[in-house]
């Protein structure tokens, strides 16, 4: 079987990376400008929530989609579970004062 190549993905702090991007289209931080998720607790939080909330709007669009109880079983699990630590990380945000 033939391996499919793994893609080259930045995800370091510079405003190229992905998570520059992903902090520039939710307003975090202004067009162009870096979001490094590694700079401090409140940073990665920040990060793992966008992330989060994304998986749960990826997962609530795709549910209508799905034709087989056990998919529809095994996603709706791990939707509940995403939508719980994008919950819990926006708590421990709103605690820190950061949202």
């Amino acid at each position: 079987a033939a391996t499919v190549a793994q893609p080259a993905i930045n995800i370091d702090g510079s405003a190229s990376g992905a998570f520059s991007a992903l902090a520039q289209a939710a307003t975090v931080v202004a067009a162009g400008a870096a979001f490094d998720p590694y700079a401090s607790d409140e940073n990665f939080l920040l990060a793992a929530f966008m992330l989060e909330d994304v998986v749960v709007t990826a997962y609530t669009g795709r549910q209508s989609t799905i034709a087989t109880t056990l998919l529809i079983d095994a996603a709706a699990g791990i939707h509940a579970t995403t939508s719980y630590h994008a919950g819990l990380i926006r708590t421990v945000l709103y605690a820190k004062g950061s949202v």
